[in-house]
């Protein structure tokens, strides 16, 4: 009764057919891990975001934060959409999350700058 309650049972990757392609180790991951997805879609905004921002800022010599947000918000809204192909892999709130913030970026683009 002990060892029942002391070892659970997890799934391994021996579970899963790897062969039917790339998409099914996104998927156990996204499983075993349920933050994952989310997280990775908040890398790629913050490295697009980021990036961006201090790209304007070497060459024009001011960064404009806006215009890096919206852009960083339209590529990883691209991305959400993608990865949402893949069957149960992007959860409803990491793509809604994503809309939202490309849409609070791009109203904050829209607004005079005086």
């Amino acid at each position: 009764m002990i060892k029942q309650m002391l070892f659970h049972t997890y799934e391994t990757l021996d579970s899963r057919n790897m062969s039917e392609g790339a998409n099914v180790l996104l998927q156990y991951v996204a499983d075993v891990v349920p933050i994952f997805i989310p997280l990775l879609l908040a890398v790629i905004f913050s490295i697009i975001t980021f990036g961006t921002f201090f790209y304007q800022d070497r060459n024009k010599g001011k960064g404009n934060l806006a215009i890096a947000g919206s852009v960083g918000g339209m590529m990883t809204t691209g991305v959400a959409g993608i990865l949402s192909l893949i069957p149960n892999l992007v959860p409803i709130y990491a793509i809604m999350t994503c809309i939202v913030i490309t849409s609070i970026f791009v109203l904050w683009l829209m607004f005079p700058k005086d």
